[in-house]
C-alpha cells in the first residue's frame, strides 16, 4: 500500500509511519489519542477490501484474535471501517521480528534458542486451548521486544477449530501461507489440527538452530515437494555443536504424519530445552576447566571472561565462587606488580646516586630516602598481605561451611 496513507486518521487513530506489510494489509504505526499511546494499525489492502469474501476474513481475524489474552500474543482491541478502509488495532510492539535477526546473525545461540521456545510454545499451546489454529507460524510473525519478550502476531489466517471440521482449503487459502513453513496437510488441503502449527514452528526452530530452512527451491513447487515427500536434512551438516538427539526431536516434530507428532508444543519444547540443557553443560564445564588454567597462569582477565560467561548460562555457585577468587587473585596480583616495580624504581635510583657522587660522603642523604621508600612499600605489601589473608580465610570458610541435608555442593550440577 502507498505511504500517502501515512498521517491520515482512521477512526479516532492518526497513523504515523509504515512499519510493515502482512498478509492482508499494511501495518502503521499510529496513535489513540484518548489513551495518548502509541497502537499498530492494520490496514486491509485496498484490492481485497473490494473483495466482500476478503473483507470478511479480516474481520473474522479480529473476531477471533481479540478472543486471545495471552503475555506472548498480540493483543487486538479495536476493528473499524472508514471512507472503504478496513482496519484493525493492535498494542504496539517496539521491537525485531525474528525473520530480521535470522537474516542478520543466522543460528541464534542456544541459550537465546532456549529462552525463547517455553514463551511461544505456551501461546500456541493457548491459542490451541482457545480452540484456534494460527497457520502461519512464522520468523517474520514473532516480534522480540526490547526486552527479549517474543510475541506471536498476525492471526490473518487464524482458524476456528469449530470451522475446520469439513473444511478443505482453497487455493487462495494455501497462496496467503508461507510455503518454507507450511505443514504437509496443510498443502495438501487436508483437515487441519493444532499439529500443522506445531510443524510450522517446528521448521522455524530448526531455521533457528542450523540457520537453514529444511527445504528451499527455486519454485513453491519444489518446497512443497520437500515438506510433502522429503526427510528433513540433518541440521548438523549447518551447525556442528548440535546432537543427534536434537536431531531426533526436531524427526519428531517435523513428522509427514500430524498424528505422529507431540501432543503439544510444549512437548516438543521441553524435549528440546532437555537436549539443550546437556550441550550447555558441556560447554559450560569447557569454561570453566579453561577459566581455571587462565586464572592459575595468572591471566585474569581472560580468566574472568570465561568464568562470566558460563555464569550467563547458568545459576551456578561454583561459577560464581571461581569469578570472585578470580577477581581477589586480580586485586592481590596487582599489588605484588605494583611493589615490584617500585622496588626496581628505587633500585635504580640508588644507582644512580652512587654513580654521581661518592656513596660514602652521600650516605646520610641515601639512608633518608631508603627509610622513605621503605615505609611506602612496607605499607603496599602490609595491604596485599591483608587482601591475601581474607582471601585464604573466605575460602576456608567456604570449604568448612556445613551443607544443608540433601543439598548439593553447587546449585546444579556441571
Amino acid at each position: 500500500m502507498a505511504d500517502e496513507i501515512a498521517n491520515i486518521t482512521l477512526g479516532k487513530y492518526q497513523l504515523l509511519d509504515k512499519v510493515g506489510d502482512g498478509g492482508f494489509g499494511t501495518v502503521y504505526r499510529g496513535r489513540d489519542p484518548g489513551l495518548e499511546h502509541e497502537v499498530a494499525v492494520k490496514v486491509l489492502h485496498p484490492e481485497l477490501a473490494r473483495n466482500p469474501n476478503f473483507v470478511e476474513r479480516f474481520r473474522r481475524e479480529a473476531r477471533l484474535a481479540a478472543r486471545l489474552r495471552h503475555p506472548n500474543i498480540v493483543l487486538v482491541s479495536d476493528v473499524g471501517e472508514k471512507d472503504g478502509r478496513f482496519y484493525l488495532v493492535m498494542d504496539y510492539l517496539d521491537g525485531q521480528n525474528m525473520a530480521s535477526m535470522l537474516k542478520e546473525k543466522g543460528p541464534i545461540p542456544l541459550l537465546q534458542v532456549k529462552a525463547l521456545l517455553g514463551p511461544i510454545a505456551e501461546a500456541l499451546d493457548y491459542a490451541h486451548s482457545q480452540g484456534l489454529i494460527h497457520r502461519d507460524v512464522k520468523p517474520a510473525n514473532i516480534i522480540l521486544c526490547k526486552n527479549g519478550s517474543p510475541i506471536l502476531t498476525d492471526f490473518g489466517l487464524v482458524k476456528s477449530l469449530n470451522e475446520i471440521s469439513g473444511y478443505s482449503l482453497t487455493s487462495t487459502d494455501v497462496a496467503m501461507g508461507t510455503y518454507e513453513y507450511m505443514a504437509p496437510e496443510q498443502i495438501q488441503g487436508k483437515e487441519l489440527t493444532p499439529a500443522a502449527d506445531q510443524y510450522s514452528f517446528a521448521v522455524m526452530v530448526y531455521q533457528m538452530l542450523s540457520g537453514q530452512i529444511p527445504f528451499s527451491g527455486v519454485t513453491p513447487f519444489e518446497i512443497q515437494q520437500g515438506h510433502v515427500n522429503r526427510p528433513i536434512p540433518n541440521p548438523l551438516q549447518y551447525n556442528p555443536i548440535l546432537t543427534l538427539g536434537i536431531f531426533a526431536i526436531l524427526q519428531k516434530a517435523l513428522a509427514k504424519d500430524p498424528t505422529q507428532r507431540y501432543i503439544a508444543v510444549s512437548d516438543f519444547t521441553k524435549s528440546l530445552e532437555a537436549e539443550i540443557a546437556k550441550i550447555l553443560s558441556v560447554e559450560i564445564r569447557s569454561l570453566k576447566q579453561e577459566g581455571v588454567s587462565l586464572m592459575n597462569r595468572r591471566q585474569f582477565d581472560q580468566a574472568g571472561a570465561k568464568f562470566k560467561t558460563a555464569q550467563s548460562m547458568i545459576a551456578n555457585a561454583e561459577i560464581d565462587n571461581l569469578l570472585s577468587e578470580c577477581l581477589r587473585r586480580d586485586v592481590i596480583w596487582q599489588h605484588l606488580l605494583e611493589m615490584e616495580k617500585l622496588v626496581k624504581e628505587t633500585s635504580a635510583e640508588i644507582a644512580q646516586m652512587r654513580s654521581k657522587e661518592s656513596w660514602i660522603n652521600k650516605k646520610e642523604k641515601v639512608f633518608v630516602f631508603l627509610i622513605r621508600n621503605i615505609k611506602e612499600k612496607f605499607g603496599i605489601l602490609i595491604t596485599s598481605m591483608k587482601i591475601m589473608g581474607d582471601s585464604l580465610r573466605e575460602s576456608s570458610h567456604r570449604e568448612k561451611a556445613p551443607k544443608k541435608d540433601g543439598s548439593k555442593k553447587n546449585n546444579e550440577p556441571i
